[in-house]
């Protein structure tokens, strides 16, 4: 290979008696981080221009993969610190979400050992003439050292260090310092999931909490906890009906239908059942909803209740 490769890890174990400091200085700056409340891109920005002061590279990138399979890769130029403006390369038209095909045995070399999460310390002078090579001597760079971001145990995007002006060989501890800065990303990044993840269920909650049904099979008993049926927006209380009693306050034009698509429900055996239909609202209004529901079944697969939310 025309490319150095090596496990992050294995340098990181080796970096513990080492007396340079610059390990222990981006900790201290940037365990905060972790726990940051500000806005996870603005937390990325902030490592990157750590990484570059640190460094005195050229610039500091981060690309996201959108897509890898064993002949394309296509990626994304999402982040980057530029010690420069002549340096800057985000937001330039090429390096937005571009495909490259992995045509060369030394590219896909390359890319398998990113994902392994290995380090890569590349001169582009000394890579097989390709497209690759060409790309890299295009852009200028004279050294570059690449660093796979690794989230939920997948390939998420490559942090990658430009020198343009040297043929420069990075250190161990230098590898190392960089492999844990991927590590800090990849934890900001899943965060930035989790934190999405949890907005997600809080407004589901919110849904759940003014709009909820359960009918019994059985009894054709029907209780609603939704705003539509109580007293006040702020007192929401649950409401009991008949079958029969519940469809008086449907809509005329959509009784028979809602009707037949529960029965087609029932009959075809389906997971989730979801209906849009207008109900009136304690001001004899009517108002569009839909209903989502599941189906609970007994020991012999005999439907007991639907419950579910209404939107």
């Amino acid at each position: 290979m025309s490319f150095t490769t090596g496990s992050i890890k294995e340098i990181i174990l080796n970096q513990e008696n080492n007396p340079d400091k610059s390990l222990l200085s981006f900790l201290i700056n940037n365990t905060k981080i972790l726990t940051s409340k500000q806005g996870w891109e603005n937390d990325i920005d902030a490592i990157l221009a750590d990484l570059g002061h640190t460094s005195k590279v050229s610039r500091v990138w981060i690309f996201q993969i959108i897509g890898l399979d064993s002949e394309y890769i296509t990626q994304d130029y999402t982040f980057e610190w530029a010690a420069d403006p002549k340096y800057v390369q985000l937001g330039m038209p090429a390096f937005e979400q571009f495909t490259n095909k992995i045509n060369t045995e030394e590219y896909s070399e390359l890319i398998e050992s990113r994902k392994r999460g290995e380090w890569q310390k590349i001169i582009p002078r000394n890579l097989k003439d390709s497209l690759l090579k060409t790309d890299v001597l295009g852009q200028n760079i004279k050294s570059m050292l690449t660093i796979p971001i690794i989230v939920e145990e997948s390939l998420w995007g490559i942090l990658g260090y430009d020198d343009c002006e040297r043929e420069y060989d990075w250190s161990e501890t230098e590898i190392a310092l960089f492999g844990i800065a991927s590590i800090f990303i990849s934890s900001i990044i899943l965060k930035n999931r989790l934190n999405s993840k949890e907005k997600q269920l809080n407004i589901l909650q919110k849904i759940i909490s003014n709009g909820s049904f359960e009918y019994d099979i059985r009894d054709k008993h029907l209780l609603i906890y939704h705003v539509l049926f109580s007293p006040s927006d702020s007192n929401i209380t649950d409401k009991h009906f008949s079958l029969f009693e519940f469809l008086e306050f449907v809509h005329k034009d959509d009784k028979k239908n809602l009707l037949k698509a529960t029965n087609e429900f029932f009959k075809d055996n389906l997971e989730v059942f979801s209906y849009d239909l207008r109900i009136k609202n304690r001001e004899d209004n009517y108002q569009w909803v839909e209903i989502r529901g599941t189906l609970e079944r007994d020991m012999d697969n005999n439907p007991l209740k639907l419950s579910g939310i209404i939107i």
